[in-house]
């Protein structure tokens, strides 16, 4: 149930019968409970809204706070339920922030993890494997640390100057032993000797410089390996700021729509109180005219009552006829200004009417023929001067 479009089909409902339902009407009891009822249940209905509405600002902090966290599947089930709860255009983008701000912070975290690893396996080649090529085929995963060779060193050339220079001693004590014939041989074999010395230096300095260019090598693709990964931490961490910062635009985001719908809320809320003034207003002034026209109607009725038992009406023969005429007592304030007078005609001794006549617009006339009279019938059975006149009703004119 989508408490927001039940409230607005309620206040549809409430100004249409506002509208439709007559002043007097709504001054009845039952209609106005109904009304009171329907204002109760249009409050209820907004604190419903607003329930909502804390529910899912809820659900999306619980978002950015599960993301943080490294809880994806809590913020899955945060985002589950705010996407119940979207209720205008706003808060729908405010979930779309939070399901990009979610899915951000997985890519980091996976990438942090690969990392990581990455970091480690560096290092534990670096440890086990100081071979260059071996080194390299650790890091890329192809050799297992357990496999790498240790460095293998040649015998110094050294060892093999001992015996040359014992042979040389053989040699010139075989020399005294011998003839001279033999001194060229001896000369030939030291010869020999001496270029096998100067050989095999030159051959383990070519192994020295190549084990040197080897290391500086391995050290070359550690610091290659070492840049690398650091360089890789540097974009996760400009990654992780770039998460930050959408996560703050996100909020800042959030809170402008809060602030909008805060904004739009109070301006409704006033237009509404407004609306509900004029409304009140409007029907004080209704009520107020209608005490007013109740009074002055009581107070005609009352006036035209005293006037009824204050009015004395007589008979007069007037030029050979009948004439019915009377006096009207002052009564102050003067509430209707222009009297019809109706009157019933009696002779003594007969409880017969004789005659039912009107004295429109009555002027209070003493006793003379010129002034303001009513002609009845002669037939009347008794001279005017024996009239009794009762006045049976005074109207305004």
């Amino acid at each position: 149930m989508n408490a927001r479009h039940l409230c607005m089909s309620l206040v549809a409902t409430l100004l249409t019968l506002l509208a439709g339902v007559p002043a007097a009407q709504a001054e009845s009891s039952g209609e106005a409970g109904d009304m009171a009822r329907m204002l109760e249940q249009l409050d209820m209905l907004d604190q419903l809204d607003q329930l909502d509405r804390q529910d899912f600002e809820a659900a999306i902090a619980k978002v950015y706070a599960c993301s943080d966290a490294r809880d994806f599947g809590c913020a899955d089930g945060s985002l589950a339920t705010a996407g119940t709860l979207v209720y205008d255009d706003a808060s729908r983008q405010a979930l779309a922030d939070a399901r990009t701000y979610r899915g951000d912070m997985q890519r980091i975290a996976e990438q942090e993890q690969q990392r990581l690893a990455r970091q480690a396996r560096i290092q534990e080649c670096s440890d086990r494997c100081p071979m260059p090529d071996q080194f390299e085929d650790c890091v890329e995963g192809d050799l297992s640390p357990r496999y790498c060779d240790e460095p293998s060193y040649d015998p110094p050339a050294g060892s093999n100057s001992n015996d040359t220079f014992v042979v040389l001693n053989q040699a010139l004590q075989e020399f005294q032993r011998q003839a001279e014939n033999q001194l060229a041989q001896r000369q030939q074999q030291l010869q020999q000797q001496q270029r096998l010395y100067e050989q095999q230096r030159r051959q383990q300095e070519e192994r020295e410089r190549q084990r040197e260019a080897q290391r500086r090598e391995w050290e070359r693709q550690r610091a290659r390996q070492v840049a690398v990964a650091e360089q890789q931490q540097a974009e996760l961490e400009a990654m992780r700021q770039q998460a930050d910062q959408a996560r703050r635009q996100a909020e800042a985001r959030q809170r402008a729509a809060e602030e909008a719908r805060r904004q739009e809320a109070a301006r409704r809320q006033a237009e509404e109180a407004a609306r509900l003034a004029r409304q009140q207003e409007t029907l004080e002034r209704q009520r107020a005219r209608e005490r007013e026209q109740a009074e002055r109607e009581a107070r005609r009725t009352a006036y035209l009552a005293s006037l009824q038992q204050g009015i004395q009406l007589g008979g007069k023969t007037c030029y050979g006829e009948k004439h019915v005429l009377g006096v009207i007592p002052r009564i102050r304030p003067e509430e209707v200004a222009c009297i019809d007078v109706h009157f019933n005609v009696y002779c003594p001794g007969s409880p017969s009417v004789q005659h039912q006549g009107v004295m429109h617009n009555m002027v209070s006339n003493a006793g003379g023929c010129f002034g303001d009279t009513t002609e009845v019938p002669k037939g009347i059975g008794c001279t005017a001067e024996e009239f009794r006149v009762r006045v049976t009703r005074v109207t305004g004119c």
